[in-house]
């Protein structure tokens, strides 16, 4: 997701298609989300360290299709749906579950310190996929992104993850059924208010993720300075992750998201309303705070679901808001793409989103959550 809006211009030139069409991770984001509540409840049942390393090797080999890509839509968007099948095996949703079971305190910041590593991975590989594409093409940007799945990411889980001792060697009758748990925590108004305010808030998020490198074109910014705050972007997500993971086991949670997602909102208005001569500070403070607000809401979504429904659903809960985000995500991206074509500019999917971003903050900071002990 990260660099999917790296090749939307390229892929462009290339193919001729617009930018709707090429609106690569919302689409996969729209389809995933389908599969994110199935990825949840399987790894409750068989565990998370196989659901991961069939996901990677099936990404790799996704990325390698789409290196091979023809100018065919067909082809492309039978690409995006295998892609939208395997990549939640892959997830936050399956990996977290390698670490709640060993942090019953500080639930927070042992998230927010495992999920930051798609945010490094997301530092690393902005730069990296973006000179690529300048110098060698995206095509080749593919291939260096399966390469980087098979040869780094799948020998780490292979050799150090593993989920807490025995706790995947469980028989599946010894698990509770976690199904049955969801449609208790579906009579809970909190569910509803966790489903209605991270869904609302994935708007912004969605919309600015996909479109990150077009949207700050559009402002006048070369492509080189557009990519540089790309990266700043990822880093700006992982700092959110870290902060908000500290912060919700020190302050009061429902605080802690009201200041986080009404910063995002802040900087998604801020950059509707700049002008295109902006400077370039400015335009970046702006995508920073929206980027923090992305951060912090993965560790929410984890960190309530846990306080409030327990660990023992956690990955399936995990998995049913990961489909309300991603479909939020999807849409998002969607919208954006689309107002750009009518309008020739983002700005009025900036200011709507934003606005909801703000009453997602004031609904979300309604939940209050008790302490695990």
């Amino acid at each position: 997701m990260y660099t999917a809006g790296l090749f939307i211009l390229p892929m462009q030139a290339e193919f001729g298609w617009s930018r709707s069409e090429l609106a690569f991770g919302p689409m996969v984001g729209l389809i995933a989300a389908f599969f994110m509540p199935m990825t949840g409840w399987l790894t409750d049942r068989v565990g998370a360290r196989r659901l991961g390393m069939i996901g990677l090797a099936a990404m790799a080999a996704c990325y390698v299709g789409l290196a091979l890509a023809p100018p065919s839509n067909g082809f492309f968007l039978a690409m995006v749906l295998v892609i939208a099948v395997v990549s939640p095996l892959s997830s936050p949703v399956s990996f977290t579950r390698g670490v709640l079971p060993y942090f019953r305190r500080n639930t927070g910041a042992a998230v927010a310190i495992a999920m930051t590593g798609i945010s490094v991975a997301g530092f690393v590989l902005v730069p990296l996929v973006g000179l690529v594409i300048a110098d060698f093409g995206w095509r080749q940007a593919y291939y260096a992104l399966a390469a980087t799945l098979l040869v780094l990411a799948l020998p780490i889980i292979f050799a150090w993850f593993s989920e807490k001792p025995g706790n995947d060697e469980l028989p599946a009758a010894r698990r509770g059924n976690p199904l049955a748990e969801l449609n208790g925590a579906a009579r809970d108004g909190r569910f509803w208010i966790m489903v209605v305010g991270f869904g609302a808030a994935s708007l912004l998020l969605g919309g600015v993720l996909s479109q990150t490198q077009p949207l700050l074109v559009s402002h006048g910014l070369s492509l080189l300075a557009a990519t540089a705050l790309v990266t700043a972007y990822t880093v700006t997500i992982g700092i959110g992750r870290l902060c908000a993971g500290f912060m919700l086991d020190r302050f009061h949670p429902h605080l802690v998201v009201r200041v986080c997602l009404l910063l995002a909102a802040l900087g998604g208005l801020g950059v509707a309303l700049m002008p295109d001569d902006a400077p370039i500070a400015l335009i970046a403070l702006c995508i920073m705070l929206i980027g923090f607000g992305h951060g912090a809401e993965s560790d929410f979504i984890v960190f309530f679901s846990v306080r409030i429904f327990g660990e023992k659903i956690a990955s399936t809960l995990f998995g049913v808001m990961a489909f309300v985000i991603s479909i939020g995500m999807a849409v998002g991206g969607l919208i954006f793409a689309q107002v750009y074509d009518h309008t020739g500019s983002y700005r009025l999917a900036l200011g709507g989103t934003a606005a909801l971003m703000a009453v997602a903050a004031v609904l979300i900071g309604r939940l209050h959550v008790t302490q695990r002990t």
